[in-house]
């Protein structure tokens, strides 16, 4: 069968390293800085020049040799390719310590994430306010969303009901999910899950502490 005209198929780590690119240029725009060179971004970022200009050749041509990238151009390039470019509703599920640290966070609604909708199963916290905005029972879940209709959502409750609140959301129309509960969650084969482990992060700067960056082969 021919694959004529069908997209390129893009590496996950691509696309990990595309989101960090946008973090830099926006942080870079923000201050005013105009251009940008493969260089400069390895210095900043981690990443090689050659794996940066790999990278972005997987969605076209991007500056110009020898003179490098305009900063503006560049974010807004790469915000459109991330789906970043718009703003993006998101319901919260957990309105403990973690969930209301999260609501406050400007830098979501900065990169155009706007949590919408908070829930949380403690009448303690239902009904309360959290960065403006009214703490939900969870069991209204998917009446709230009928309203919003967002696609994003985020879990931060308790291990034994992550799954139930994953099965909450998908019910409601959401179709991305990031959890930080400390366990795997089912959901259907159109539905994508991010995990957030402070455990995997710490293990692996353990690991790094014995065995250099330099000495570890970059996945692709």
């Amino acid at each position: 069968m021919s694959t004529e005209g069908k997209p390129k198929a893009i590496p996950q780590a691509t696309l990990e390293r595309m989101a960090t690119y946008l973090r830099i240029v926006s942080d870079l725009d923000n201050l005013g800085t105009e251009r940008i060179s493969s260089s400069e971004m390895q210095q900043i970022a981690g990443f090689s020049a050659a794996q940066f200009r790999k990278d972005l050749s997987y969605f076209g041509d991007f500056g110009t040799p020898g003179v490098g990238y305009s900063v503006k151009h560049l974010r807004q390039r790469i915000a459109k390719i991330m789906n970043t470019d718009h703003t993006h509703s998101v319901l919260l599920v957990g309105a403990g310590k973690l969930g209301s640290a999260l609501a406050e966070y400007d830098i979501l609604r900065q990169q155009n994430f706007h949590i919408m909708a908070i829930f949380d199963t403690d009448p303690d916290k239902i009904g309360r306010s959290v960065a403006g905005i009214t703490v939900h029972s969870a069991e209204h879940i998917h009446d709230v969303n009928k309203c919003i209709c967002a696609r994003l959502g985020i879990i931060t409750v308790p291990v034994d009901v992550a799954q139930q609140v994953a099965n909450q959301l998908v019910d409601s129309g959401v179709e991305g999910i990031l959890n930080f509960a400390a366990t795997i969650i089912k959901v259907p084969a159109h539905v994508k899950v991010r995990y957030f482990s402070m455990k995997r992060e710490l293990a692996l700067l353990a690991y790094f502490l014995e065995h250099p960056f330099d000495e570890c082969l970059e996945a692709e």
